[in-house]
């Protein structure tokens, strides 16, 4: 019906959750190509909310293993595990509990987590947390912290054994001097044109998808790529500005331009993890 409805959480949608942003453009791209109708800034954060909601909720099939040590007797025991299930179910699943530490049944159940009611120490490079036989809200504190804790590993990991072949001297640029974001955006596509990393209709993908919405983030940087990926390998072509440019609302020193090979799109999620992980942390982004 052509009615504008803003969204108040627009730009918290946008640059703190930038992959499923990404998503909701592509989704946005779609409807425009299948219905005609251009869709703008506020409706694609709107697709993003259900999206990312679902996406999270797929994502908790990924669950951490988690064997508790109790000492207590098993009605007890039992009431600890339930509430510690009933409270993080979609995160967890717990895989044996154990009256005391047991080296040998714990390097062969390969837990994730150990969550134990006594005071413990150990050389296993396993997390471990101690709460109270009861779980109070302190303990679903120190639970839910270690659960991030063990979120931040897993995407340390997948980060640096995914990208760490991604980023090459070749196309690592120190005091560009281009004044506009057509211009850096031409020359980074032209460079890895040349390197046989990207086809012709790259540099052209890259312009749409910043029709759509600009990548400029409010950290002076930008992560400009395609609406899809299809690279003939997966690169991350990097630009420091001379100086700042205008990139949609921000003023822009840093690019980092994302060629991702087709088929490897999962990349992008890790990426962006990565990206949403150093946005919220002031001193990581420093």
């Amino acid at each position: 019906n052509n009615i504008h409805i803003p969204n108040l959480c627009l730009d918290e949608l946008k640059y703190k959750y930038p992959f499923f942003f990404e998503i909701a453009v592509r989704v946005g791209k779609l409807i425009d190509d299948e219905l005609n109708i251009s869709i703008d800034e506020n409706d694609i954060s709107f697709i993003e909310q259900h999206l990312g909601g679902a996406l999270e909720r797929m994502n908790f099939k990924n669950k951490y293993r988690v064997i508790v040590i109790n000492p207590n007797n098993q009605a007890l025991s039992g009431l600890c595990i339930k509430k510690i299930e009933s409270i993080f179910h979609e995160r967890i699943v717990v895989i044996g509990s154990i009256n005391y530490f047991e080296r040998k049944k714990i390097l062969e159940a390969k837990p994730d987590l150990i969550l134990t009611t006594l005071p413990l120490q150990h050389n296993l490079n396993i997390l471990t947390a101690q709460i109270s036989i009861f779980v109070n809200s302190h303990d679903e504190v120190e639970i839910f912290q270690a659960l991030n804790q063990l979120d931040r590993n897993r995407s340390k990991l997948k980060f640096l054994s995914e990208f760490k072949s991604m980023m090459e001297p070749r196309f690592f640029y120190v005091d560009l001097d281009l004044g506009s974001p057509k211009e850096v955006l031409s020359f980074m596509s032209d460079e890895l044109y040349k390197a046989g990393v990207v086809d012709e209709n790259f540099k052209e993908a890259v312009f749409k998808r910043e029709e759509l919405s600009p990548t400029s983030f409010i950290y002076s940087f930008a992560v400009p790529h395609p609406v899809v990926a299809n690279s003939m390998e997966s690169k991350i072509s990097v630009a420091v500005l001379k100086k700042p440019i205008q990139w949609g609302e921000f003023q822009v020193k840093l690019v980092l331009l994302l060629a991702i090979q087709e088929g490897k799109q999962k990349s992008l999620r890790t990426f962006f993890d990565w990206l949403s992980d150093i946005i919220n942390d002031p001193q990581k982004l420093s």
